[in-house]
């Protein structure tokens, strides 16, 4: 089985099917055996509808000058003749030799291919053992694995967040368009610090997520994120974090943020996945910005009511603005105006405390107490964070301050613009 297995794996007819179809047809193959002088196949036969692969024995391929049969001759246009091998079986040619085989070679596949007449003789010349495969079994399969796969790539492209608010039309034609890659078990799929180019999405095994030493975990979609620490054989040093299994997906974070991957993805044993680029996800789902800002969005409590085309419209309205370091974006007691989406850069929320200090004097049981208000931080926002939808929903004033502390790019959508698209 190890001879076949090899020798399908060399043959055109198996390349787009994956290792379980291709077992599937080495399992169909049917044993025969042949004299020496015996035709395998003729030239010039229409009844194309057998693959052959040749476990003992030998034989050789040969064009004939003139084919002969039913009493008719053509010509092949060829004078030369090489040291031809007798058929020995009337209507078989002789020719020049075009091709030799031994254990292991296979041959009739391009007639099966291509619905084409034998293109050459084929004659064993020794005693020979091959496995045959019938044209009719092959088309069923490829029938049966194609449906199948087209099935599962539907379900795939469903199940990726990113994706949804494509139409039904749109992700039939992602789902078409996405190429099969098989990967070894060990292989790296992408490498810690490599650029966010595509999303995978996993349709059969699993990848596992391997964070290097220093490196961070970075959170995906569909059961993994991305990790890290894979060396050069993909094997890898580091820490597993996550795994994503068969109807899984990964590779969406640093995508959409336009940000190095923070981890590496390794194939944990055969696995199956379609990479679908990201000049193909934008063009479909419009800006990066728009995009990014979605995903963001869709992760504030307070929009969560909101659907994914609101969502999706909502994003796309928002405006780009940009914040100095050290700049307020606004202070707490400002009307709630506008709402942000961090594109870029950081900023901390603070909001002011009174402390108590005694005050000073002969008298201090009788000293007025002053108040003294002191900013104190409340939270931290990096890139992706939401701020400042509360106020704009209910119109209160701001309750905290927010400070740029790097130089900030921002997302920015005014409450007069979110009533205009969705309403108070």
């Amino acid at each position: 089985m190890a001879l076949l297995a090899a020798a399908v794996a060399r043959s055109l007819l198996f390349a787009p099917l994956s290792s379980p179809e291709r077992a599937t047809l080495l399992h169909s193959m049917t044993p025969v055996t042949c004299a020496a002088g015996a035709v395998v196949l003729r030239q010039g036969d229409a009844a194309a509808d057998k693959f052959y692969v040749l476990e003992k024995g030998a034989a050789v391929a040969t064009v004939a000058t003139t084919v002969k049969g039913g009493g008719e001759e053509k010509e092949n246009g060829s004078d030369e003749r090489g040291a031809a091998e007798k058929a020995g079986n009337e209507g078989a040619a002789e020719g020049r030799v075009v091709a030799r085989y031994g254990p292991g070679a296979s041959f009739g596949e391009l007639a099966l291919l291509y619905s084409a007449p034998r293109a050459a003789t084929v004659t064993a010349t020794a005693p020979s053992k091959l496995w045959v495969l019938d044209a009719a079994v092959y088309a069923a399969v490829r029938r049966a694995a194609a449906a199948a796969a087209a099935s599962r790539r539907a379900a795939l492209v469903r199940s990726v967040p990113l994706l949804s608010p494509l139409s039904d039309a749109s992700r039939a034609v992602v789902a078409d368009a996405l190429e099969r890659v098989e990967v070894a078990d060990g292989a790296l799929v992408f490498a810690q610090g490599e650029a966010g180019d595509a999303l995978y999405l996993v349709d059969e095994g699993a990848v596992k997520m391997v964070v290097s030493e220093g490196g961070k975990r970075e959170g995906g979609g569909g059961g993994g994120g991305e990790g890290g620490g894979a060396g050069a054989d993909g094997a890898g040093a580091g820490a597993v974090v996550a795994a994503v299994a068969a109807g899984g997906h990964f590779g969406e974070r640093a995508l959409i943020r336009s940000e190095p991957r923070a981890a590496s993805a390794v194939a944990d044993g055969y696995a199956v996945r379609y990479p679908h680029p990201a000049a193909a996800i934008f063009a479909q789902l419009g800006p990066r910005d728009a995009v990014r800002a979605a995903e963001a969005l869709r992760r504030a409590p307070a929009l969560s009511a909101l659907s994914r085309e609101q969502l999706q419209a909502v994003a796309a309205a928002m405006s780009r603005c940009e914040v100095g370091k050290g700049e307020v974006v606004f202070a707490a007691g400002d009307p709630g105006d506008a709402f942000y989406v961090v594109d870029e850069g950081e900023a901390v929320v603070s909001v002011e405390t009174e402390a108590r200090v005694a005050g000073e004097g002969a008298d201090k049981n009788a000293a007025a107490a002053t108040a003294k208000a002191k900013a104190k931080e409340v939270a931290h926002l990096g890139k992706g964070a939401v701020f400042g939808e509360l106020a704009l929903l209910t119109r209160a004033p701001r309750a905290a301050t927010v400070t740029a502390v790097t130089d900030l790019s921002l997302l920015r959508l005014s409450a007069t613009d979110f009533e205009a698209m969705l309403g108070r």
